[in-house]
């Protein structure tokens, strides 16, 4: 097992979380990313500088978008 350690930068971040199968839950996650900037209505504003993604394990991921 390998460990990664990542730095981030401080500030605001929205997060999207999905659960299910590996690759359909990377691709709902970020759909829903943009679906909720585009859509318009948006409560909070993409800085449109920092977006990660954290798998928890196979089948849980969280996207991490920073917001003004």
């Amino acid at each position: 097992c390998s460990k990664i350690e990542m730095l981030v930068d401080k500030g605001k971040y929205l997060v999207f979380s999905r659960q299910g199968e590996m690759l359909a839950i990377a691709i709902d996650a970020l759909s829903d990313v943009w679906r909720y900037f585009i859509e318009g209505g948006a409560e909070y504003e993409s800085t449109f500088s920092i977006h990660f993604e954290h798998y928890e394990n196979g089948n849980h991921t969280n996207a991490y978008i920073a917001i003004k």
